[in-house]
């Protein structure tokens, strides 16, 4: 199972490891994806979305920061987290992805960007 974008607070990491432990399951790796800010305003100013303005980025940004970032510490505390560069083509970060999901011997089975679910 790849999670996506879920858990975004340390409440919700805390919850999703009691129900994973309930389960019998557990996290193998947490992908931190390293993209730098310019780039990202980059990115999602040209989505062409009208909710990406430069204000709400930012905003999301520091929702981050605040937020999100923390649950880096906290699984790194598990020795789970792998950075990963995230510059480049959607192709060349799937395969940087690829490599670590394969090398920490994740049972779970990538899609290439743009493929069906």
């Amino acid at each position: 199972m790849i999670l996506d974008g879920f858990p975004r607070t340390l409440a919700q990491a805390e919850a999703l490891a009691r129900e994973l432990e309930r389960l019998g399951r557990s996290i193998c790796c947490v992908i931190d994806l390293l993209v730098d800010e310019a780039e990202l305003e980059r990115r999602l100013l040209g989505r062409g979305r009208h909710d990406d303005t430069k204000e709400t980025i930012e905003k999301r940004l520091e929702v981050f920061r605040r937020e999100t970032k923390p649950l880096i510490e906290y699984y790194r505390e598990q020795g789970l987290v792998e950075p990963v560069d995230g510059m480049g083509t959607p192709e060349e970060v799937f395969q940087r992805i690829a490599q670590v999901v394969g090398r920490r011997g994740c049972q779970q089975a990538l899609r290439k960007p743009g493929s069906p679910h």
